[in-house]
This record gives structure tokens, C-alpha cells and sequence, in this order.
């Protein structure tokens, strides 16, 4: 690489890392990224913050990829297996490239590794120190992305269900019960901090930014009464030639920021919820027509022409970017067959394969809350599962390779016997 790139995140991350030594809370962005910069920077003081944050990151991917190996192994019950899902990771540049931003994506991904090494365990072992070992997971990657707020309660209803048709185990639904409890009241605590120090009552003020990227996206602007907000989107889109405002740029623009962008957040409310099916349909639409042949796999590097030689690119187009595959409708239809064979298992053979289950519930709640809860970058809001997405694409693999070959042993046998028939 040329040098560590940018982004406008980034800043506000390094500022949110600063504030954090003075033990206030950044109103847009939430501790655990910035505390994992200023933690980098004090391992590291002859470096600069960012530069700290990116060597610690490929640091801690590199153990991670070891994890990954031995959850491989025993999901796939082959060290072979695992061996090629690995080295594809480690190969693949539209994953440890997020590694060299300063950026929550790297640490979002070494999170969900964790928790599935930690879900393989208690699935097999049933033990409770583990339920808490995830949920103590779930509450970093809330005050890492804000993005897993529900994700708690999603795997709460797995968890419940395990324990319900597997376990039985009071002392596992009091232990999930009181986990979920404690997230959502240090979640409530840190909004009344925010609210104290800040003005604002939430976990982060980013989501009115990306819900009027929404009302953008699906042009629903004028499903609001705010006939001056209405006046300014309309100036900015004549201005623009027809092109959707860049959410941020505009509130600065028409000084819409002030206490905590209550204005912005008013006339989001009103559009989104005051008409939820207009932007359900709007959704369906969006996703049938335009997302699923968008890429979901990126390379910012490449965006940036950030590389010193020709090979990374040749390499992420090998491996990453192939024409027809690299879409979102891979992902879709990834979701589909296994969760298809899951279905089909239960319904067959009352066999629940709590891990994969465990695999399609996260894809697909990172998915929905992409699509829900921001108007672009998906390709970025996608790396967290990318080794999930990984995982059940070469289970696939290798289960239809096993069919083959299956099949093809069968067809031998079948024409042996016929030959001594005759």
C-alpha cells in the first residue's frame, strides 16, 4: 500500500479515542473502537494513532485466522476442510485489506469469529459460562457498531430455543434472561449518560444520517408536512442534477445539525414511521432491482488506487471480484439453500444443526439491518460475516463434491453389476 487511507469515519474516531481519556462520550461515536485505538497507540507510541490501530488489527486477524482454523476443523470434522477455508480467508483481499483501515469492520469481524467458536462450544458442551462469554460478545460489538443493537434478542430466541427442544436447563434461561437484561440496561445507562454529557438520549446520533440517506435512496421525501425541509431537499436535488444528496453534507449545508440534528430526526420519523409499508415495498423493491446485482465484495484500495504494484489487483479480481459471482444475489441464494437444508433436516429428521443456524441468523440479521439501516457502502457493512458467508459457501462445496463423488461411486457400482450379469 501506498499509505493508510482516510476515511471521514476515521476522524471521528481518533477524535472519539481522544475524548475518551477524559472519560466523555463521543455523541456519534461509540468506546470500543476508540478505546481499541488509544489502547494501539499506548502498545505502540512511535507510531501514529492510526497507524498503531492497523498493525494491532493485522495482529489480531492473524490469531483470529488460527481460531478460525480450529472452529473450521470441527464443524467440518477434516483438517483439510478447514485448511482450504482458511487459506481462501487469508488469500482473500476483500477481507484482510479492512485490516489496513481505521475503520470498525476488522474488529467487528474478529468479534463474530469469537462468537462462533464460542456458540460451536456451548452447543456441544452446554455449558452456561459460555452463554455468558457470548452475550459479553454481543455487548462489544454493540458499543463497536451500534448496528448489533437487537442482535442480543436475536440470539436470545436461538438460545431459548436450544435449550427448549436440546437442554432443558432452568439455570440456562435465567442465565440468558439476566445477560439480555444486563445489556439493554447498560445500553439504557449509557443513554442517559449521552443525554447528560451531550444533550442527546441514544447510543449514537450516526442513525438519523443514514435514515435520511434512506428517505434519499427511496424518495420519500415528500411524505413529510415539514414543507422547509421539503424546500431544501428539492433546491439540493435541482442543484445536483437529479442526484441523491449526500445525507451528512446536506444537514451541515442548510445548518440542520443543531441540538443533536432534532429537526433531521423529526422529519425521518414522520416519513419512516408514519408509513411503513410504503418503505417495506420500497425495500422489496430496492433489493429485487438493484441490490442483488451489486457487488458484495469490495476493495477500497483498489478505489483509491492505493496500491504500489499491479498484483494486489490482479489477485482480488482472481479471487474475489469474478464477474457474475461477486453479486449480492450470491449471498441471497447462499441463504436460501441452507437455510432450505436446515429446514429440511428439522422437518425430516428432527435434526437441528444449532451452528449453521446459528451462521444464517447472523448473515441474514447483518443483511436485513444493512438494507434497513443504511442507503450504501453494503459491500463495507457486509465484511463482519464475510467469514460466515465463506464458511457456508464451502459447506456447500463440499457437500455437493460428496454428492458427486457419491453419486458417481453408485453409477460404477451400478454398471459393475450389470457387466456380471451378463
Amino acid at each position: 500500500m501506498k499509505e493508510i487511507p482516510i476515511f471521514p469515519d476515521t476522524y471521528e474516531y481518533i477524535d472519539a479515542a481522544g475524548t475518551i481519556g477524559r472519560l466523555k462520550i463521543h455523541v456519534s461515536r461509540v468506546p470500543v473502537y476508540p478505546a481499541f485505538i488509544k489502547i494501539a497507540h499506548k502498545l505502540m507510541p512511535w507510531l501514529q494513532a492510526e497507524e498503531a490501530a492497523v498493525a494491532l488489527q493485522i495482529f489480531l486477524s492473524s490469531l483470529a485466522l488460527v481460531l478460525l482454523f480450529f472452529i473450521c476443523k470441527e464443524v467440518f470434522s477434516s483438517s483439510i476442510k478447514a485448511l482450504i477455508v482458511v487459506i481462501f480467508c487469508n488469500i482473500s483481499i476483500s477481507l484482510i485489506n479492512w485490516d489496513t483501515y481505521v475503520l470498525t469492520e476488522s474488529i467487528s469481524k474478529i468479534i463474530i469469529i469469537c462468537m462462533l467458536g464460542c456458540a460451536i462450544a456451548y452447543f456441544g458442551k452446554k455449558q452456561i459460562r459460555y452463554i455468558f462469554i457470548l452475550f459479553i460478545l454481543c455487548l462489544l460489538l454493540i458499543y463497536t457498531k451500534p448496528f448489533y443493537l437487537f442482535f442480543p434478542a436475536v440470539l436470545s430466541v436461538l438460545l431459548f430455543a436450544f435449550n427448549f427442544i436440546c437442554n432443558r436447563e432452568k439455570r440456562a434461561f435465567l442465565a440468558v434472561l439476566c445477560s439480555l437484561a444486563f445489556i439493554y440496561v447498560s445500553v439504557f445507562g449509557y443513554c442517559l449518560i449521552n443525554k447528560s454529557q451531550n444533550g442527546y438520549f441514544g447510543i449514537s446520533n450516526v442513525s438519523v444520517i443514514n435514515r435520511l440517506g434512506k428517505v434519499f435512496q427511496y424518495d420519500m421525501y415528500n411524505l413529510s408536512s415539514n414543507e422547509k425541509i421539503k424546500g431544501y431537499i428539492e433546491q439540493e436535488y435541482e442543484e445536483l442534477g437529479g442526484e441523491d444528496p449526500i445525507p451528512v453534507v446536506f444537514i451541515f449545508k442548510y445548518d440542520l445539525y443543531k441540538n443533536n440534528y432534532k429537526e433531521i430526526n423529526d422529519f425521518v420519523d414522520e416519513i419512516i414511521k408514519g408509513h411503513p409499508f410504503i418503505f417495506a415495498y420500497k425495500t422489496w423493491k430496492f433489493v429485487s432491482e438493484e441490490l442483488y446485482s451489486e457487488p458484495f465484495m469490495a476493495d477500497y484500495n483498489l478505489s483509491w488506487d492505493n496500491y504500489k504494484n499491479t498484483w494486489p489487483k490482479d489477485w482480488f479480481f482472481t479471487f474475489n471480484d469474478i464477474e457474475n459471482i461477486n453479486t449480492f444475489a450470491l449471498v441471497f441464494i447462499i441463504i436460501a439453500v441452507e437455510t432450505a437444508i436446515i429446514i429440511a433436516k428439522i422437518c425430516r429428521r428432527r435434526k437441528f444443526d444449532w451452528v449453521w443456524i446459528f451462521c444464517i441468523l447472523t448473515i441474514i440479521y447483518q443483511l436485513g439491518m444493512s438494507i434497513l439501516g443504511s442507503h450504501g457502502e453494503y459491500a463495507r457493512l457486509m465484511v463482519p460475516v464475510y467469514i460466515l458467508i465463506f464458511i457456508v459457501f464451502f459447506k456447500l462445496v463440499f457437500n455437493f463434491i460428496q454428492l458427486v463423488y457419491e453419486a458417481g461411486k453408485g453409477i460404477s457400482l451400478y454398471i459393475s453389476k450389470k457387466r456380471e450379469s451378463i
